[in-house]
């Protein structure tokens, strides 16, 4: 079913884990990281730190109404220009755009705009960062939920770190995803599939405690399309590749290529515990690979 497409992931995961770019970040601090342009998005409400890789149009984007009014951190990062047609709030913190365009600064710390292109070296780490995660999870065999395995997800005795393995196609044809966890576990559903409808309710664990959030990841591995309906996604979402469409709203971070529409992402930022990865010899790698790979390098939990 994914054995070939697992068999790469395993082979990428032990290339990407091999080096580190010299900006280091950590994605984690952000409660949005969006690699492309943020345009046509309408009402946005970002209650963390946010990333913008391209430009901000026909938007109405609020960020950081959760975070402490005089915080001095970097708060916003936008990696083109900010248009006219959009109206950018920053509840708190400062912002570095590396083009043009106003920022409406509500933090209580004397905020400021800085305007340059140091921001685009942060955001370019931050996206290798994002990828190699998410090539290293996707390449952990994790226990297989296809068909009705999804409607009652049951994690006790599976230890500290839990990894599931998801058909995309499952997530559009059954209609209710129960968790039964103990919010202490790291929980991580690697989910495999061009085309994603995600139309199933979260229920149980996932609607109704506060504590699981922050530990868990979804891995959309080689989405390039995430439509998620009916839902409050709970849980942080990477997609790198994907144009990510919600009308509903995110419990967790969000890291993406694109968000076609989106409610509110709220925190909190992901916390979850990664165990860290058997880096392979540096000599098996370059025979592996014919080359070198440049990832990110995440600094609290894991370091790749």
């Amino acid at each position: 079913m994914r054995s070939g497409k697992k068999g790469l992931y395993s082979i990428l995961a032990a290339l990407v884990l091999s080096f580190v770019v010299s900006v280091q970040a950590d994605f984690t601090d952000y409660n949005m990281v969006v690699f492309g342009d943020f345009s046509g998005v309408g009402n946005a409400h970002i209650h963390g730190s946010a990333v913008i890789g391209g430009s901000i149009s026909s938007s109405f984007l609020e960020v950081g109404s959760d975070l402490d009014r005089a915080t001095t951190d970097t708060t916003l990062l936008v990696g083109g220009d900010i248009d006219s047609s959009a109206f950018v709030r920053l509840f708190a913190g400062n912002a570095a755009v590396n083009g043009s365009g106003a920022v409406d600064l509500q933090g209580s710390s004397s905020p400021s705009v800085t305007y340059g292109s140091s921001v685009v070296d942060t955001i370019n780490a931050l996206k290798a960062e994002i990828d190699s995660v998410s090539t290293y999870l996707g390449g952990i065999d994790g226990t297989d939920l296809s068909g009705t395995g999804l409607s009652n997800i049951n994690t006790a005795g599976m230890g500290d770190f839990v990894v599931f393995d998801i058909n995309g196609s499952d997530l559009a044809s059954v209609a209710n995803l129960n968790l039964i966890a103990d919010s202490s576990q790291t929980i991580i559903f690697n989910v495999y599939g061009d085309t994603i409808n995600f139309t199933s309710h979260l229920l149980g664990g996932f609607a109704n405690s506060p504590s699981y959030p922050q530990n868990i990841m979804w891995n959309f591995v080689d989405a390039t399309v995430v439509n998620i309906a009916n839902n409050k996604m709970v849980g942080s979402v990477i997609a790198q590749y994907a144009a990510v469409s919600n009308i509903n709203d995110f419990d967790g971070s969000v890291y993406v290529n694109s968000i076609t529409k989106v409610g509110q992402i709220h925190l909190p930022l992901f916390d979850g515990d990664i165990p860290t990865p058997t880096v392979p010899a540096p000599s098996a790698v370059l025979l592996a690979s014919g080359g070198i790979v440049v990832v990110g390098r995440l600094r609290r939990r894991f370091t790749v």
